[in-house]
């Protein structure tokens, strides 16, 4: 009688624990969740914003979000970098450093390769130095508390 109160015990324990995992599965799943979530670490807003104002390209953006902005507005818009960094040489990825830690000479990348566009988090370098500047031309078309969308008026 012992042995099968302690099989009923370890099937129910294995039942409960495949209750709690289904309903974590169930809530970490729901569209508002996963919609929270992005929008709290992606720049879900920003998106919004070139896909509804289709400012000029190329596009210059942050290495973390290069992944999801690939998803999210290719093919009418390529990313400058992401994640993948083995596609990159080193001095592609120093003129990248050079740009978003608002370095001397960080125009002259910009120019070489025809940026009209900029998608950068919110608190970057970059961000705060171009924002309230007129610098090369560039304004902040669009910010929330997350990131920031600059473009080049004039081209």
């Amino acid at each position: 009688p012992d042995h099968r109160l302690q099989v009923m015990l370890n099937w129910l324990i294995v039942v409960l624990v495949a209750v709690a995992a289904a309903l974590k599965i169930v809530v970490v799943f729901r569209p508002e969740t996963v919609d929270r979530a992005m929008r709290a670490s992606l720049p879900m807003g920003a998106v919004g914003y070139v896909l509804d104002h289709r400012p000029a390209g190329p596009m210059f953006n942050s290495y973390n979000w290069g992944g999801f902005l690939i998803w999210a507005l290719y093919p009418d818009y390529r990313v400058f970098v992401d994640g993948r960094t083995d596609l990159y040489d080193d001095a592609f990825l120093r003129d990248y450093l050079k740009v978003v830690m608002a370095r001397p000479g960080w125009e002259a990348v910009l120019e070489r390769y025809g940026v009209n566009l900029i998608v950068i988090e919110r608190d970057s370098v970059l961000a705060t130095f171009l924002e309230g500047r007129e610098v090369g031309g560039w304004r902040l078309a669009y910010g929330d508390d997350l990131a920031a969308v600059f473009v080049r008026e004039g081209r």
